[in-house]
């Protein structure tokens, strides 16, 4: 009876702990957009900089201090929030299958790190 509680307290915590596998803590890794190209598909992404451009309805150019990049980021990953060029936002995503030569980063999350009017 002991050994079947211990298991069933083991397997409830191991479940939890998956449940919050998409948490990012302090150690996340910031790269850069000239990085980007180096990596492969599924990799998880977090970059910093500003969206400079809107060209579709869920397409954007995104641009940091080493260059630009063309991003995907749904009204889910917006969360009703509103940006311009001048604000310096942290974006998290996931590189997609793209076509060979064209990058696919879709963006899961969007956090305003400074705005522009300060």
């Amino acid at each position: 009876m002991k050994v079947l509680i211990k298991l069933t307290v083991l397997s409830v915590l191991f479940f939890s702990i998956n449940l919050s596998a998409d948490f990012i803590g302090s150690g996340e890794n910031i790269t850069t957009v000239s990085k980007v190209k180096y990596a492969g598909p599924d990799t998880s992404i977090v970059l910093q900089g500003n969206i400079i451009k809107k060209i579709r309805p869920d397409d954007y150019i995104f641009r940091d201090s080493t260059g630009k990049i063309k991003i995907e980021i749904d009204a889910l990953g917006w969360k009703n929030m509103t940006v311009t060029p001048d604000t310096l936002i942290r974006i998290y995503g996931k590189l997609g299958n793209g076509r060979i030569g064209n990058v696919d980063l879709v963006i899961t999350r969007v956090e305003i790190i400074e705005t522009g009017s300060q």
